[in-house]
């Protein structure tokens, strides 16, 4: 018998909802045709109450799903820096602004991956171009 909403369900769920937040592309794969974007506010709270019912810790499932959508397109920001690919540099270090990262993360991502400095300013670019664009 199915206890309902499951930690795995509610995190994936939760991660799913970050990225349609921050990502226009993954909206229009995803809810474009099921929900209008207003309501994933209200979505994120029938989440939190069904696995708050199942005994799971819906903040702590929303850190973590933040921090595996983080770490998605950190992966990402790299990756297109060590391709060359200035658009997607930028478009990525705009959704990493969106979830809260900030230059110092930026910083510590690349070092942690051993990024050389040349790339380490490339992405640092992309993301103080992103802030002037949010602006």
């Amino acid at each position: 018998m199915s206890r309902g909403m499951s930690w795995y369900k509610a995190q994936r769920t939760y991660e799913d909802l970050i990225k349609s937040q921050v990502d226009p592309k993954w909206w229009q794969s995803v809810y474009k045709d099921i929900l209008p974007p207003k309501t994933a506010e209200q979505l994120k709270i029938k989440i939190d109450e069904s696995a708050k019912l199942n005994g799971l810790d819906a903040e702590e499932l929303w850190k973590q799903a933040t921090t595996k959508v983080r770490s998605e397109y950190y992966s990402k920001l790299w990756q297109a820096v060590e391709k060359g690919k200035l658009k997607d540099q930028e478009k990525y270090a705009e959704i990493l602004l969106e979830l809260g990262v900030t230059s110092q993360y930026i910083m510590r991502s690349g070092r942690s991956r051993k990024m050389d400095s040349s790339k380490l300013k490339k992405a640092l670019e992309a993301h103080r171009k992103a802030q002037q664009n949010r602006r």
